[in-house]
Protein backbone atom coordinates (compact mmCIF):
# COMPACT_ATOMS: atom_id res chain seq x y z
CA UNK A 1 0.00 0.00 0.00
CA UNK A 2 1.01 3.36 -0.80
CA UNK A 3 1.91 5.71 1.68
CA UNK A 4 0.59 9.01 2.11
CA UNK A 5 3.73 10.94 1.05
CA UNK A 6 3.53 9.01 -2.34
CA UNK A 7 -0.52 9.97 -2.81
CA UNK A 8 -1.11 12.91 -4.67
CA UNK A 9 -4.16 15.29 -3.01
CA UNK A 10 -6.68 16.85 -5.54
CA UNK A 11 -6.15 20.26 -6.26
CA UNK A 12 -10.26 21.34 -6.33
CA UNK A 13 -11.12 21.55 -3.05
CA UNK A 14 -8.07 24.67 -2.47
CA UNK A 15 -9.61 26.04 -5.50
CA UNK A 16 -12.98 25.93 -4.03
CA UNK A 17 -12.23 27.17 -0.46
CA UNK A 18 -10.12 30.30 -2.83
CA UNK A 19 -13.35 30.70 -4.36
CA UNK A 20 -15.94 30.78 -1.78
CA UNK A 21 -13.47 33.10 0.01
CA UNK A 22 -13.54 36.09 -2.38
CA UNK A 23 -16.95 37.26 -1.47
CA UNK A 24 -17.45 35.59 2.11
CA UNK A 25 -14.37 36.57 3.46
CA UNK A 26 -14.65 40.57 3.15
CA UNK A 27 -18.37 39.68 4.13
CA UNK A 28 -17.30 38.68 7.27
CA UNK A 29 -14.65 41.09 8.40
CA UNK A 30 -17.02 43.56 7.38
CA UNK A 31 -19.81 41.95 9.77
CA UNK A 32 -16.77 42.22 12.44
CA UNK A 33 -16.48 45.43 12.27
CA UNK A 34 -20.01 46.92 12.69
CA UNK A 35 -20.28 44.65 15.74
CA UNK A 36 -17.25 46.09 17.09
CA UNK A 37 -18.79 49.70 16.01
CA UNK A 38 -22.25 48.65 17.86
CA UNK A 39 -20.50 47.63 20.81
CA UNK A 40 -18.82 51.01 21.10
CA UNK A 41 -22.39 52.65 20.95
CA UNK A 42 -25.13 50.25 22.00
CA UNK A 43 -24.95 47.93 25.43
CA UNK A 44 -27.01 45.89 24.16
CA UNK A 45 -24.22 44.67 22.14
CA UNK A 46 -22.39 44.36 24.52
CA UNK A 47 -23.65 41.67 26.33
CA UNK A 48 -22.17 38.25 27.10
CA UNK A 49 -23.44 36.36 24.07
CA UNK A 50 -22.13 39.17 21.71
CA UNK A 51 -18.73 39.06 23.85
CA UNK A 52 -18.26 35.06 22.97
CA UNK A 53 -19.84 35.79 19.19
CA UNK A 54 -17.22 38.87 18.90
CA UNK A 55 -14.27 36.08 19.75
CA UNK A 56 -15.71 33.23 17.64
CA UNK A 57 -15.31 36.43 14.37
CA UNK A 58 -11.84 36.01 15.90
CA UNK A 59 -11.12 32.94 15.49
CA UNK A 60 -12.56 32.23 12.34
CA UNK A 61 -10.94 35.52 10.67
CA UNK A 62 -7.91 34.19 12.10
CA UNK A 63 -8.05 30.75 11.03
CA UNK A 64 -8.75 31.72 7.55
CA UNK A 65 -5.60 34.33 7.20
CA UNK A 66 -3.26 32.23 8.45
CA UNK A 67 -4.57 29.09 6.21
CA UNK A 68 -3.79 31.88 3.74
CA UNK A 69 -0.94 32.82 4.80
CA UNK A 70 0.82 29.44 5.47
CA UNK A 71 -0.29 28.21 1.78
CA UNK A 72 1.13 30.97 0.07
CA UNK A 73 4.28 32.38 1.66
CA UNK A 74 5.77 28.51 1.11
CA UNK A 75 5.81 29.88 -2.46
CA UNK A 76 7.79 32.90 -2.04
CA UNK A 77 11.25 32.57 -3.17
CA UNK A 78 13.45 32.96 -0.40
CA UNK A 79 10.90 32.19 2.74
CA UNK A 80 10.65 29.01 1.15
CA UNK A 81 14.08 27.90 1.39
CA UNK A 82 14.36 29.19 5.14
CA UNK A 83 11.14 27.46 5.71
CA UNK A 84 12.27 24.00 4.48
CA UNK A 85 16.14 24.79 6.04
CA UNK A 86 14.93 25.36 9.89
CA UNK A 87 11.62 23.11 9.47
CA UNK A 88 12.57 21.18 12.63
CA UNK A 89 12.04 24.09 14.67
CA UNK A 90 8.53 23.61 14.41
CA UNK A 91 7.44 25.51 11.52
CA UNK A 92 6.66 22.14 9.54
CA UNK A 93 4.42 21.05 12.82
CA UNK A 94 2.89 24.37 13.06
CA UNK A 95 1.47 24.52 9.48
CA UNK A 96 -0.13 21.27 10.16
CA UNK A 97 -1.42 21.31 13.60
CA UNK A 98 -2.54 24.99 13.35
CA UNK A 99 -5.90 23.56 11.30
CA UNK A 100 -6.78 21.44 14.02
CA UNK A 101 -5.77 23.76 16.35
CA UNK A 102 -8.33 26.64 15.25
CA UNK A 103 -10.55 23.65 15.17
CA UNK A 104 -11.11 22.73 18.31
CA UNK A 105 -11.44 26.64 19.11
CA UNK A 106 -14.15 27.05 17.23
CA UNK A 107 -16.03 24.24 17.88
CA UNK A 108 -15.75 25.18 21.55
CA UNK A 109 -17.00 28.59 20.68
CA UNK A 110 -20.22 26.93 19.50
CA UNK A 111 -20.64 25.16 22.71
CA UNK A 112 -20.12 28.16 24.56
CA UNK A 113 -22.88 30.12 22.86
CA UNK A 114 -25.16 27.49 22.56
CA UNK A 115 -24.34 27.24 26.59
CA UNK A 116 -25.16 30.73 27.26
CA UNK A 117 -28.49 30.51 25.08
CA UNK A 118 -29.31 27.33 27.18
CA UNK A 119 -28.44 28.77 30.17
CA UNK A 120 -30.56 32.48 29.85
CA UNK A 121 -33.74 30.49 28.17
CA UNK A 122 -33.93 27.81 30.78
CA UNK A 123 -32.83 29.16 34.19
CA UNK A 124 -32.58 33.07 33.83
CA UNK A 125 -32.90 33.43 37.34
CA UNK A 126 -29.90 30.95 38.45
CA UNK A 127 -26.63 31.67 40.18
CA UNK A 128 -24.60 30.37 37.08
CA UNK A 129 -26.61 31.83 34.91
CA UNK A 130 -26.06 35.09 36.92
CA UNK A 131 -22.13 34.36 37.13
CA UNK A 132 -22.08 34.33 33.03
CA UNK A 133 -24.13 37.28 32.09
CA UNK A 134 -22.16 39.48 34.26
CA UNK A 135 -19.04 37.79 33.52
CA UNK A 136 -16.35 40.40 32.07
CA UNK A 137 -14.90 40.75 29.19
CA UNK A 138 -11.42 39.82 30.04
CA UNK A 139 -12.97 36.29 31.92
CA UNK A 140 -14.67 36.09 28.73
CA UNK A 141 -11.56 36.47 25.94
CA UNK A 142 -9.59 34.13 28.94
CA UNK A 143 -12.41 31.17 29.06
CA UNK A 144 -12.78 31.20 25.17
CA UNK A 145 -9.31 30.80 24.73
CA UNK A 146 -7.54 29.08 27.19
CA UNK A 147 -10.05 26.35 27.27
CA UNK A 148 -9.83 24.85 23.60
CA UNK A 149 -5.54 25.36 23.91
CA UNK A 150 -6.04 22.91 26.94
CA UNK A 151 -8.01 20.29 25.15
CA UNK A 152 -5.52 20.61 22.22
CA UNK A 153 -2.50 20.54 23.79
CA UNK A 154 -2.08 16.51 22.40
CA UNK A 155 -2.10 17.77 18.79
CA UNK A 156 -0.36 20.67 19.15
CA UNK A 157 2.91 18.48 20.66
CA UNK A 158 3.25 16.69 17.31
CA UNK A 159 6.28 17.31 15.99
CA UNK A 160 6.81 14.72 13.25
CA UNK A 161 6.00 16.29 10.48
CA UNK A 162 8.37 17.65 7.64
CA UNK A 163 7.94 18.85 3.98
CA UNK A 164 8.89 16.80 1.27
CA UNK A 165 11.28 18.93 -1.34
CA UNK A 166 11.86 22.22 -1.71
CA UNK A 167 10.17 22.31 -4.96
CA UNK A 168 7.00 21.07 -3.51
CA UNK A 169 7.08 21.85 0.09
CA UNK A 170 4.38 19.74 0.78
CA UNK A 171 3.75 18.31 4.18
CA UNK A 172 4.80 14.40 5.47
CA UNK A 173 3.81 12.76 8.14
CA UNK A 174 4.06 8.98 9.62
CA UNK A 175 1.40 6.52 9.14
CA UNK A 176 1.56 6.60 12.94
CA UNK A 177 0.53 10.04 13.35
CA UNK A 178 -2.12 10.46 10.63
CA UNK A 179 -3.64 6.63 11.87
CA UNK A 180 -5.47 5.32 8.76
CA UNK A 181 -3.62 5.73 5.65
CA UNK A 182 -5.13 6.88 2.25
CA UNK A 183 -8.71 7.91 3.71
CA UNK A 184 -7.33 10.26 6.76
CA UNK A 185 -4.86 11.32 4.05
CA UNK A 186 -7.68 12.36 1.54
CA UNK A 187 -10.05 13.48 4.48
CA UNK A 188 -7.37 16.35 5.11
CA UNK A 189 -6.63 17.36 1.60
CA UNK A 190 -10.74 18.21 1.48
CA UNK A 191 -10.40 20.37 4.65
CA UNK A 192 -10.05 23.25 2.91
CA UNK A 193 -13.69 22.87 1.83
CA UNK A 194 -14.50 22.14 5.32
CA UNK A 195 -12.88 24.42 7.04
CA UNK A 196 -14.69 27.08 4.21
CA UNK A 197 -18.15 26.17 5.32
CA UNK A 198 -17.46 26.12 8.81
CA UNK A 199 -16.58 29.50 8.92
CA UNK A 200 -18.25 31.02 6.36
CA UNK A 201 -21.67 30.13 7.31
CA UNK A 202 -21.64 32.60 10.49
CA UNK A 203 -21.59 35.82 8.59
CA UNK A 204 -24.47 35.19 6.55
CA UNK A 205 -26.20 33.73 9.55
CA UNK A 206 -25.61 36.20 11.98
CA UNK A 207 -27.33 38.48 8.68
CA UNK A 208 -30.19 36.89 8.39
CA UNK A 209 -31.26 36.44 12.10
CA UNK A 210 -30.39 39.51 13.34
CA UNK A 211 -32.11 42.32 11.19
CA UNK A 212 -30.47 45.48 13.27
CA UNK A 213 -26.79 44.07 12.35
CA UNK A 214 -27.77 43.35 8.94
CA UNK A 215 -29.21 47.23 8.46
CA UNK A 216 -25.80 48.36 10.04
CA UNK A 217 -23.73 46.06 7.44
CA UNK A 218 -25.59 47.29 4.49
CA UNK A 219 -25.41 50.87 5.29
CA UNK A 220 -21.67 50.03 5.81
CA UNK A 221 -21.19 48.76 2.57
CA UNK A 222 -23.10 51.78 0.51
CA UNK A 223 -21.73 54.20 2.53
CA UNK A 224 -24.87 55.20 4.34
CA UNK A 225 -24.58 57.54 7.09
CA UNK A 226 -24.00 55.27 10.36
CA UNK A 227 -27.28 55.40 12.69
CA UNK A 228 -27.41 54.48 16.24
CA UNK A 229 -28.79 51.06 16.82
CA UNK A 230 -32.70 51.12 16.99
CA UNK A 231 -32.01 47.91 19.95
CA UNK A 232 -29.97 50.63 21.86
CA UNK A 233 -32.91 53.40 21.55
CA UNK A 234 -35.55 50.93 22.37
CA UNK A 235 -33.99 49.93 25.36
CA UNK A 236 -33.54 53.20 26.21
CA UNK A 237 -37.27 54.18 25.72
CA UNK A 238 -38.16 51.14 27.87
CA UNK A 239 -35.42 52.21 30.68
CA UNK A 240 -37.14 56.06 30.38
CA UNK A 241 -40.56 54.76 30.99
CA UNK A 242 -39.13 52.32 33.96
CA UNK A 243 -37.68 55.40 35.36
CA UNK A 244 -41.11 57.87 34.76
CA UNK A 245 -43.48 55.02 36.02
CA UNK A 246 -41.11 54.86 39.32
CA UNK A 247 -40.84 58.72 40.23
CA UNK A 248 -44.84 58.49 39.82
CA UNK A 249 -45.01 56.01 42.26
CA UNK A 250 -42.42 57.31 44.69
CA UNK A 251 -43.95 60.81 43.97
CA UNK A 252 -47.82 59.06 45.06
CA UNK A 253 -46.23 57.82 48.14
CA UNK A 254 -44.67 60.82 48.74
CA UNK A 255 -47.78 62.38 48.06
CA UNK A 256 -50.00 60.03 50.49
CA UNK A 257 -47.48 59.97 53.17
CA UNK A 258 -47.82 63.87 53.21
CA UNK A 259 -51.52 63.47 53.26
CA UNK A 260 -51.55 61.29 56.44
CA UNK A 261 -49.08 63.93 58.33
CA UNK A 262 -51.81 66.44 57.50
CA UNK A 263 -54.76 65.03 59.33
CA UNK A 264 -53.03 63.43 61.26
Amino acid sequence: MNTSSELIPPKWPLKAFYGMSIVSFPLYFTVFVCLLRLRCLSKAYSTTFYSILLQHCIADLLAMFLFFFTNSVRTVPGIREFYFEYQSYYLAASSYNHIYYFLYIRCTGIVFLSLQRYLVITCPNSIITHKVQHASKLQIILVYWITPTLISLVVLTDTNFQYDKLETMAIIAEQSVIKTGPGIFYMRALYPVANGLLSYINPYCILILNRDLARQVYRTVTCHKYKVSEVQVSVNASQSTKHSVTSRKEGSRRDGANQRVIFA
